[in-house]
């Protein structure tokens, strides 16, 4: 299990991208629970688990507001974001996996609907063709 000094040093917030201003914003998503936990097989990995509730169709990403502020406010004044470039690439995961489970969802569900449309067309097929006969 991690250390508590571990787990409440991180802040760890919902957020989207708002295309507009360049920036992570938080209004219009709620964080609404985050736990993070360590695997009973090898307690050196931790598991994440978020629900955020979003009120707009915007994809977001969990993030570590601490780092956030870290890079915001370090930033060198040369040209070089290294640094930025690593966490944008972090981001960018993290916001892929989301909407890659919001894709296969919705796929999911449309083939779903497919199918319950295609049996009911069937009986309805079949029950017609039973009272003809009759």
């Amino acid at each position: 299990m991690p250390s508590n000094s571990t787990t409440e040093s991180l802040n760890l917030t919902c957020q989207y991208y708002d295309e507009t201003e360049k920036v992570w914003k938080m209004d219009g998503v709620e964080t609404s629970s985050i736990k993070l936990v360590s695997i009973p097989e090898n307690p050196s990995i931790l598991k994440l688990s978020a629900v955020c509730k979003t009120y707009h169709l915007t994809s977001f990403a969990i993030i570590e507001t601490n780092l956030k502020k870290e890079l915001t406010n370090n930033k060198p004044n040369t040209q070089s974001n290294t640094g930025s470039d690593q966490t944008s690439v972090v981001i960018a995961a993290v916001v892929a996996s989301i909407g890659g489970v919001c894709v296969i969802g919705t796929v999911i569900a449309l083939v779903g609907v497919l199918v319950a449309l295609f049996i009911r067309f069937k009986r309805k097929k079949q029950s017609e063709l039973l009272n003809s006969q009759l």
